[in-house]
C-alpha cells in the first residue's frame, strides 16, 4: 500500500472511530409507580447547547385521568434547590413537553424529583434532549 493510501485509510479509520464514541443526543429513563415518587438525574454538563426536556407517562385508562399534577424539586449540582407544580396533560400523545430551550443557570449533573399520584398511574418517564 503506498504511503498516501496508507494515510486516508488511517484517518478514515481515526474520524470512523470518534464518531462511533460520540455521545447521543438525548437521554431517557421511566421508572415504574411504586410510591407516586420518582428521582431523575440530568446531565446537563455541555454549556454550548440548550435542552428540551418531555415528559412521558402510562396510564390503565386516559378516559378517567386525562391530566394529573406532577409536583418537581430541582436540585443544582452545588445544591440550591427549586420547586414548582406542573400538569401532565395528555393532548392524544403519552409525551408532553416540560421545557424546551433550556439553559441551565449551573453546568452539570441536576437532580429532579417528581411527585405524581393519579388512578392507575403506571410510571413517569423523563427525555433530555440536547439542542445545538
Amino acid at each position: 500500500m503506498s504511503r498516501i493510501a496508507s494515510r486516508i485509510a488511517f484517518f478514515s479509520a481515526l474520524i470512523l472511530s470518534v464518531l462511533s464514541c460520540s455521545e447521543p443526543l438525548s437521554t431517557e429513563k421511566f421508572i415504574q409507580n411504586t410510591d407516586g415518587r420518582y428521582s431523575f438525574e440530568v446531565d446537563m454538563t455541555h454549556t454550548d447547547c440548550s435542552y428540551d426536556l418531555f415528559f412521558y407517562s402510562r396510564v390503565d385508562s386516559w378516559k378517567k385521568v386525562p391530566e394529573f399534577p406532577i409536583d418537581l424539586v430541582w436540585t443544582s449540582p452545588s445544591g440550591a434547590r427549586y420547586s414548582e407544580r406542573v400538569y401532565f396533560v395528555r393532548d392524544g400523545h403519552d409525551k408532553v413537553a416540560y421545557r424546551t430551550g433550556l439553559v441551565p443557570e449551573e453546568s452539570g449533573v441536576w437532580t429532579l424529583d417528581a411527585r405524581a399520584d393519579a388512578e392507575g398511574l403506571r410510571g413517569l418517564g423523563l427525555i433530555c434532549r440536547r439542542v445545538y
